[in-house]
């Protein structure tokens, strides 16, 4: 059954904050453990009207996007990293804007781990940084498809296990 568009966004907006929900629980289980200190970044948006009838507010962004979460793993090591879910078999590069893809590059050529931690359908994934900004010489198209994220699926067992591939020796 093919739902209306208007539908289709508000749940896929709704699994989304579910998605960094589940990569912060991630992030309080690696500070528990000693593991990382990582912390999600609010996004500066500044309301200017609130509808009564609904609670929905309007404003505006006052700073450009930054990557969704930023911390410090065990070590010294910084990460950096955008979250993205999609219910589709496919995540386009586009997903990131360009000011986080300035942000993600500058971590990584500083030695960040970073990446894109990404749902795709059932799939969870941590893509490299290295992989996700090449996805054009990589599969020869601006986007990867859930089977092709699958060499970097991480687990999920009640929340999200980003670190899981660092952990290997993988990044």
């Amino acid at each position: 059954m093919k739902y209306p568009a208007n539908m289709q966004n508000k749940a896929n907006n709704n699994q989304g904050k579910i998605f960094e929900k589940l990569i912060e629980l991630g992030c309080q289980k690696y500070a528990r453990a000693n593991k990382a200190f990582i912390e999600k970044i609010p996004e500066d948006f500044h309301p200017q009207k609130i509808d009564k009838t609904n609670g929905k507010a309007t404003g505006y962004y006052k700073a450009k996007a930054q990557p969704d979460f930023q911390g410090t793993l065990h070590g010294g090591r910084s990460i950096c990293f955008e979250a993205k879910y999609t219910s589709a078999d496919r995540i386009k590069s586009s997903v990131i804007t360009k000011n986080q893809a300035e942000c993600l590059t500058m971590h990584a050529r500083l030695g960040a781990y970073v990446g894109v931690c990404c749902q795709i359908n059932k799939t969870v994934a941590f893509v490299p940084w290295d992989a996700w900004k090449n996805m054009k010489e990589i599969y020869g198209r601006m986007y990867i498809t859930e089977e092709e994220a699958k060499v970097y699926q991480i687990p999920s067992p009640m929340y999200i296990d980003f670190l899981y591939m660092h952990e290997l020796g993988v990044c």
